[in-house]
């Protein structure tokens, strides 16, 4: 019986649309939260206003000032801003009917939150399966088999240097810290049970650090194994949300796929242990395809911590892809 690819290719029609799509997000403006809505026009006070009214997530409607109903500059503004939200919104359903990886309306609403407050430029990174999908989508690589939302995990991972503690940006950041819990929760309505668990990196190939909080914040964060090979040299990429495509700021796809290995080789159970173990594949077998020394230059690069815990993987990685020759030998000489 032949083995099975780990993943497709994505037609190069669709693969020109995401490079548009993603062009046309980095924009001066801030990403408009939610639906792209509708305006609404106010009397009552002597003066009339207009207001957007949307859905910054599903059940829950919001409207935010525009400005008075006589200020054309601000309500041409407004509606330019809403029609290219609305395009957004078709072109990232366009892609997820194609196979694109495509997070939840809640997750967006956090991922475009964090963009607007400039959180990703000033260093924060996005990690876990949000950072293995959007490398995927940044490859052009279609999931043998789809995984549905890409936010099926209720946990936002993320991770940055210590310094980003002490950033401007930091004690804005809508987080709140959980009672009785290592995770962060989100101050956002309709966010209630979204976590968020933020690594810094620092601890070298140790056990979790103790938790640090800057001054000026009221949650925390801490020191994970292997974060200063993973979070060194991170690259702008996008994430497809909702219906936004946000910029956002991932760690290398190579030391990623090595870390996600090394992370589910720590995993006492298969249930999330190996749906992840097979994305960090599909993405390796992606990768080795465009870049065939990536992976091999940050192996060579990764802590002797982490490469001593994957090589009793070797047997089931070489098994799982077996369909991409040139990955097999590569993972059969690193893990030997």
């Amino acid at each position: 019986m032949l083995a099975k690819p780990l993943f497709h290719r994505h037609e190069a029609l669709y693969c020109a649309q995401y490079r548009v799509l993603k062009e046309r997000s980095l924009t001066p403006d801030a990403l408009l939260v939610g639906t792209p809505g509708t305006l609404h026009q106010r009397n009552g006070t002597g003066y009339a206003y207009c207001y957007r009214v949307y859905y910054p997530v599903p059940g829950i409607q919001a409207e935010t000032l525009v400005g008075r109903a006589d200020d054309r500059v601000a309500l041409a503004h407004m509606r330019q801003r809403m029609e290219a939200a609305e395009w957004m919104v078709r072109q990232v359903g366009a892609l997820r009917k194609a196979g694109f990886q495509v997070a939840d309306k809640r997750m967006a609403r956090l991922l475009v939150e964090l963009h607007n407050l400039g959180a990703f430029s000033a260093g924060l990174i996005v990690l876990g399966e949000l950072a293995l999908q959007a490398w995927l989508n940044e490859l052009g690589a279609l999931l043998r088999s789809r995984r549905g939302a890409a936010s099926a995990s209720a946990t936002l991972h993320l991770g940055a240097q210590p310094s980003f503690l002490d950033l401007p940006v930091a004690p804005r950041l809508p987080f709140v810290p959980v009672e009785d819990s290592p995770a962060t929760g989100v101050g956002l309505g309709g966010l209630e049970g979204l976590r968020v668990s933020l690594g810094l990196a620092g601890s070298g190939t140790g056990t979790t650090g103790e938790p640090e909080t800057a001054s000026a914040c009221a949650w925390s964060a801490r020191a994970a194994p292997c974060y200063d090979y993973l979070l060194e040299a991170p690259e702008s990429a996008a994430m497809l949300a909702g219906g936004h495509c946000v910029p956002v700021l991932l760690p290398s796809a190579a030391r990623l796929v090595w870390y996600t290995l090394f992370e589910c080789s720590t995993i006492a159970t298969s249930e999330h242990g190996a749906p992840m173990r097979r994305l960090a594949l599909a993405l390796a077998a992606a990768l080795i395809e465009q870049d065939p020394w990536a992976l091999l230059t940050a192996w060579e690069n990764a802590p002797a911590g982490l490469t001593a815990a994957l090589r009793p993987l070797r047997p089931t990685v070489v098994a799982e892809a077996a369909a991409h020759d040139e990955l097999c030998d590569l993972l059969d000489d690193c893990l030997r």
